[in-house]
């Protein structure tokens, strides 16, 4: 039995040398270039109870044409613990819910009364319950969803349907590539 496998970036692009342009600078943020020519790229050390609260100006604010840089947009985010990615997800491929809501729903605790999209939530219950052999509450997921690290790839605006394509693409690949304790 394998119990841990580590890929390089190095052997991700020999191995899959054919990837596309979009999918291999991707691979590479995710190994720590710092900068995409396709992508915006944003870090968060600390994903904390309400990451719009911390990355956003308040709708209250003297300027009210200052908009969060990830409204409207659409990308692949990645929740990171350590060194290990734990979850890659996509927003803004739906017609209202951009990036950044998606994010928002990721980091609040799961509530299957009211149809919640707090799937990480939902996932990091469920696969540590088994893993640990212990009942893991939602709540307990959220603790753990504050320590994580959060990666955003923002592919651009969510009104070109390329831009979603991209997206939900991306996270596919990522997730094949990465196996990703939380993506169920």
């Amino acid at each position: 039995m394998i119990e841990n496998i580590v890929l390089s970036k190095d052997n991700i692009l020999n191995k899959y040398s054919n990837l596309e342009y979009i999918y291999k600078d991707a691979i590479e943020v995710i190994y720590g270039k710092q900068k995409s020519n396709l992508f915006t790229i944003y870090n968060f050390d600390n994903v904390g109870n309400d990451i719009i609260d911390s990355y956003c100006r308040s709708k209250n604010d003297k300027d009210n044409n200052t908009k969060c840089a990830l409204r409207k947009k659409t990308g692949v985010y990645l929740f990171i613990d350590k060194d290990e990615i734990v979850y890659i997800g996509v927003g803004g491929t739906g017609k209202t819910d951009d990036i950044l809501k998606r994010i928002d729903a990721e980091v609040r605790v799961y509530d299957k009364t009211n149809n919640s999209n707090a799937t990480l939530s939902k996932n990091i219950s469920d696969v540590d319950s088994l893993l640990l052999n212990k009942d893991v509450t939602y709540k307990d997921s959220l603790d753990k969803i504050k320590t994580l690290k959060l990666l955003v790839i923002s592919i651009g605006n969510m009104s070109k349907q390329k831009n979603k394509l991209i997206s939900k693409s991306l996270e596919q690949v990522l997730i094949a590539l990465f196996n990703s304790r939380y993506n169920k």
